[in-house]
C-alpha cells in the first residue's frame, strides 16, 4: 500500500504500478483493479501492522494522496472544458460531409454545432492514455487522428458515429439509474464498467435481496451459494425494468438479455467457485462495494469453509503437499494418493513438468488469507524445488519410478506401503 502510495504521487499511471509489482514479485495476488482502489487512498491499515513511525508515515502519504487526487480532478475539468472550447471554435470544411441537408451552410458556426454537439464529450481530456499500449508512434498517430476526427467524415459515417455512441450513453446511463437502486456511492463503482454495475445490480434482483445494495465480496459469495440451492427460484426482474426510464428501455432490455444468456449460467455453475469471481477467471464480471472492516472477517470465514472442505479438516504437511501436487499436475485436489494415482503425477511431471501457476492461483481462490502468504511460500520454496530435485529423472536411471515412488510415499499422504 505504501509503494503505490509513493507512486501515485511520482505520478506513475496505475498499469505501471501494477506491472511493476508484479515484475518484483511474480508470485503476488495483487490485481489491477486492487491498485486502482488503492491509488484513490481508499485502502485501510492497522497500527497493529506497523511500527508507530511507519504508521504515521503511512497517514501522511495518505492525505497526500487525497489531495492529489483533488487536484488533479479539478486540473482534468479545467483541460476538458479548454478543449471543448477548442474543439467548438473549429470550422468544417466543405469536404468533411457528402450529404448535406438542403438550405444548410456546412461551413457555418451554427451547423458546425449542430452537428458536432453529440460527439464533443467525445474529446480526450489528459495527456496520459492510461489503458492504451502503442507499439509504434504510428499507431498512437492514428489514435489520436481517430478520436480528434482528422479525417473527413462523411453523413452516412457520422450517423453511424451517432448510433453507435448513443447505445454506449444509453448503457452507460442505465448503469447509473441502477445504481440509484443500489443506493450505490460514486466510490462504489467509480472504477467498473458500466457492465460489471448492471450485472451486479441484476444479480441482486434475481436474488430477492432487498433493501437493495451493491454487494460486498462476502455478500456476493453468500448469495451465489443461495442462488445455487436446491429449489431456490430466480425472482423476476421485468417489474424493476418496467420502471427504468423510456429512452433507456432498450439498453436495459439488452443488458437484460445479456446478463440471462452469458452471466447467469455462470452464476449457476456448480463447477465455478464463488471466489473465481473475486480472485480467480471470471473476474471482471461483477463489482463489489469496498467494505473492509466486514470483509476481511467475512470473506475468510466462508473461504476458510471450503478450504476445510477441500483438506477434510486436515492440515498436515503431508494433506498439503498431496494437494498442491495434484493441482501441479492438473488434477483435482487429492487428500491422499493411491500409488497408481501417484506414477501418473510423476509421469505427467516427467513430460510437461509442474503448473506452477496453477498452484498460485488455487491458493488465491481456495486459501484463507491469512494463511495464503504462508502456503505460497511453501510451495515456492519447499515443496516445488525438492519435487522437481526428486522427481525428475534426466538421467534416465528411474524409469521404473522405484525413487520416485519412495519420495512420494514419504512426503505425501499415500495409501501404500514400502517395501
Amino acid at each position: 500500500v505504501i509503494y503505490i502510495f509513493e507512486k501515485t504521487l511520482e505520478e506513475w499511471t496505475t498499469i505501471l504500478i501494477y506491472n511493476t509489482l508484479k515484475q518484483m514479485n511474480p508470485q503476488s495476488i495483487i490485481t489491477k483493479r486492487k491498485v486502482e482502489v488503492i491509488c484513490t487512498g481508499n485502502s485501510k491499515v492497522f497500527p497493529s501492522e506497523l511500527s508507530v513511525e511507519r504508521f504515521q508515515y503511512y497517514k501522511d502519504l495518505r492525505k497526500k494522496v487525497y489531495f492529489y487526487k483533488e487536484i488533479n480532478k479539478q486540473k482534468n475539468k479545467e483541460i476538458n472544458q479548454k478543449k471543448k472550447k477548442q474543439f467548438i471554435e473549429r470550422k468544417v470544411s466543405k469536404e468533411r460531409y457528402d450529404e448535406v441537408p438542403k438550405g444548410e451552410d456546412p461551413t457555418s458556426y451554427s451547423y458546425f454545432e449542430k452537428i458536432y454537439s453529440p460527439l464533443k464529450n467525445e474529446i480526450i481530456v489528459t495527456n496520459s492514455f492510461d489503458g492504451y499500449l502503442f507499439d509504434t508512434s504510428e499507431e498512437e498517430k492514428s489514435f489520436l487522428n481517430e478520436r480528434s476526427f482528422a479525417a473527413p467524415m462523411s453523413a452516412r459515417e457520422y450517423k453511424e458515429a451517432i448510433h453507435s455512441r448513443e447505445q454506449i450513453q444509453n448503457t452507460i446511463d442505465f448503469a447509473k439509474w441502477a445504481a440509484r437502486q443500489m443506493r450505490a456511492d460514486l466510490d462504489d463503482y467509480a472504477i467498473h464498467s458500466a457492465e460489471e454495475l448492471i450485472y451486479s445490480a441484476m444479480l441482486v434482483w434475481c436474488a430477492g435481496q432487498t433493501p437493495y445494495a451493491l454487494p460486498t465480496e462476502a455478500s456476493f459469495v453468500k448469495v451465489l451459494l443461495e442462488i445455487r440451492k436446491k429449489g431456490f427460484k430466480p425472482q423476476r426482474i421485468e417489474h424493476v425494468l418496467d420502471t427504468v426510464p423510456d429512452r433507456l428501455q432498450d439498453a436495459a432490455h439488452a443488458m437484460h438479455q445479456r446478463f440471462t444468456e452469458i452471466v447467469w449460467p455462470a452464476v449457476c455453475s456448480r463447477q465455478i467457485k464463488p471466489v473465481a469471481f473475486i480472485h480467480g477467471d471470471h473476474i471482471g464480471i461483477f463489482c463489489f462495494r469496498t467494505d473492509l472492516d466486514e470483509d476481511v472477517g467475512e470473506l475468510d470465514k466462508l473461504v476458510s469453509k471450503e478450504w476445510m472442505r477441500l483438506t477434510k479438516g486436515q492440515q498436515e504437511p503431508e494433506v498439503i503437499t498431496t494437494i498442491f501436487l495434484s493441482v501441479a499436475t492438473g488434477q483435482a485436489p487429492k487428500t491422499a494418493l493411491l500409488k497408481r494415482e501417484a506414477m501418473n503425477m510423476v509421469a505427467q511431471l516427467r513430460e510437461t513438468g509442474f503448473d506452477s501457476a496453477r498452484v498460485l492461483e488455487f491458493i488465491a481462490v481456495h486459501v484463507p488469507y491469512n494463511q495464503q502468504e504462508e502456503m505460497t511460500e511453501l510451495w515456492s520454496e519447499d515443496i516445488l524445488p525438492n519435487a522437481q530435485l526428486y522427481l525428475a529423472d534426466p538421467k534416465q536411471n528411474d524409469t521404473h519410478m522405484e525413487r520416485a515412488m519412495e519420495y512420494m510415499r514419504q512426503t505425501c499422504a499415500a495409501k501404500w506401503k514400502g517395501r
